[in-house]
């Protein structure tokens, strides 16, 4: 399709999408690769803007959230509390949402930002236009090049300070993107070249979850005495590869009569099965031992859990979402930190729950992880005993924390402007 479109944006963003998930990605690769997004989307001009004083960096902002997904989703459950929890005296906020979700998380969002905007049917034109009009002073991206992006719009540059946040897992690749909202944890000291925004780490996650309401209680640990481990990855067929089989496939040969579910939407076909089944039975592990499920309800899903010991995180692609509902289920999540923003989810969100015990150095530390845990099921009795309210009590979930440090950073983002547009001339930026 590149080939035909060159300038195809939706084209470009899923095969840099797409990237994230090959084994062997680096930050450094994927930098290189979206790069490639100012050179074959023809630049645009940045709109003229007005009425964006720099004469005072403390003054109130008028921030704009520009996303499809501000509702039931990842996005939104990741990015709620920080929202509700933001200053409303010094940040005035805006949407510009790209669908309209008519759910408990959807409409706690429109109570909270009273300039909400319809944008389903605007053109990426008249998206930067009424961002211009409406005087946005910091415009934050929540989508990266995920289905339903604008960047098309965020590349006229419509507003002084452009930001990403939470709904990618990387770079953007656009010059005209100012910054990255991470953590010291998906972009450690000394990778920032590796990233075309500037990055701004939070002192903790560089999210904050909202813990699903449909959860059912923790249950007891299933594999109580000596009764076989069950692992499960509840993460989407993408992630798994031969070597995340080859990998996990030495656990379960350890682990005599364990098994591992599969349960995402895709593993109900037939060729999907068979794919991870080959790669399991070229490693020496028998098909039996694993199960395989379609796309369940939130609630089942999650229910699901109680028949789990252990979650195991894939590579190069980590598990966010997937490892925090594992978290909040009282299963502890083994990972293997990969060089990418997206290979780090589970290391940051272990972190900050304070168990990065069960974070593995290499592939011999993973195994050696899970046999730890397996071993002593009284220790993992009571880690699944007290795993919630650890996340809970943790800065993974604390909205006010959050959106103190969130303010300090687009505040920081903001000064730093009002010097290159003072900079630059009286009235320009």
């Amino acid at each position: 399709m590149l080939k035909h479109s060159p300038a195809d944006s939706a084209t470009l963003s899923n095969r840099f999408m797409a990237a994230h998930y090959e084994p062997g990605i680096t930050a450094a690769k994927l930098a290189a690769l979206h790069r490639d997004w100012d050179r074959r989307i023809e630049g645009q001009p940045a709109l003229p803007r007005g009425g964006q004083r720099a004469d005072n960096p403390e003054r109130p902002l008028r921030v704009g959230l520009v996303s499809a997904d501000l509702g039931d989703h990842p996005v939104g459950s990741f990015t709620i509390r920080a929202v509700e929890a933001l200053d409303p005296a010094a940040f005035k906020l805006a949407a510009y949402a790209g669908s309209q979700r008519d759910d408990p998380i959807g409409r706690r969002f429109r109570q909270r930002i009273p300039r909400w905007r319809d944008i389903t049917v605007w053109s990426d034109e008249r998206l930067a236009a009424e961002v211009v009009r409406d005087r946005i002073d910091i415009l934050i991206d929540l989508s990266g090049h995920t289905k339903g992006n604008r960047l098309p719009a965020f590349s006229r540059r419509p507003a002084p300070v452009q930001i990403t946040w939470a709904g990618y897992v990387g770079t953007t690749g656009l010059k005209a993107m100012d910054g990255l909202i991470a953590d010291r944890f998906h972009v450690p000291p000394g990778e920032d070249a590796d990233y075309v925004e500037t990055v701004a780490r939070l002192p903790d996650g560089y999210i904050c979850f909202e813990p699903p309401t449909e959860a059912p209680e923790v249950t007891q640990l299933p594999a109580g005495g000596n009764a076989p481990l069950t692992f499960a990855s509840f993460h989407l067929p993408a992630k798994i590869n031969a070597e995340v089989a080859a990998l996990w496939a030495r656990i379960l040969a350890a682990e005599v009569d364990s098994q591992i579910w599969f349960i995402y939407s895709g593993y109900e076909v037939a060729q999907v099965q068979a794919r991870v089944r080959a790669w399991f039975a070229a490693a020496g592990v028998s098909g039996e031992r694993l199960h395989f499920e379609g796309r369940l309800p939130r609630a089942a899903l999650l229910a699901r859990y109680g028949s789990v010991d252990i979650a195991l995180d894939p590579f190069p692609y980590s598990g966010g979402l997937t490892t925090l509902e594992a978290l909040w289920m009282g299963v502890p999540v083994v990972t293997l930190p990969g060089q990418s923003f997206a290979g780090r989810h589970a290391q940051s969100h272990l972190s900050n729950a304070g168990l990065g015990e069960t974070v593995a150095r290499d592939e011999d530390d993973y195994v050696a992880i899970v046999n730890r845990l397996g071993s002593d099921r009284r220790y993992l009795a009571g880690l699944r005993a007290e795993l919630r309210e650890r996340v809970a009590r943790s800065p993974l979930c604390d909205g006010p924390r959050f959106a103190r440090n969130l303010e300090a950073s687009l505040r920081e983002f903001w000064r730093a402007w009002c010097v290159r547009a003072r900079g630059a001339g009286p009235g320009k930026d």
